[in-house]
């Protein structure tokens, strides 16, 4: 009977953590670039509304590209040499979450650093 119990729980309550994410794909989290970095901001579920995006807390947002079908957003952005820190925030679509959508933030702080030649 325990073993049922837990595959219940598996089958239904691990779906639902992992329905709704937000994530800073690119530049990865702890990672050190050089040059323009291709940004990438990644979700899994239906955007609804807008999404903000900031670099070192400006935002941002108008220079990604989003693509709703692939549920993907990004953009080539400047940094200069140091420690940087981007963040993404959203209201996604959320089948189980009260209301039927869900408010997420993620990030990204990483360091951007080119040797001179």
């Amino acid at each position: 009977m325990p073993v049922r119990r837990t595959l219940l729980v598996l089958l239904f309550v691990v779906p639902l953590v992992a329905c709704t994410s937000l994530s800073v794909s690119q530049p990865a989290d702890g990672s050190t670039t050089c040059g323009p970095i291709n940004s990438v901001v990644s979700w899994s579920s239906d955007l609804q509304g807008g999404l903000t995006v900031k670099k070192d807390g400006n935002d941002v947002s108008q220079q990604f590209s989003i693509n709703n079908a692939a549920h993907q957003a990004t953009a080539t952005l400047d940094f200069t040499q140091g420690t940087h820190f981007l963040q993404a925030s959203g209201t996604f679509s959320c089948w189980y979450c009260s209301g039927g959508s869900s408010a997420l933030t993620a990030s990204s702080a990483f360091s951007e650093y080119c040797k001179k030649k």
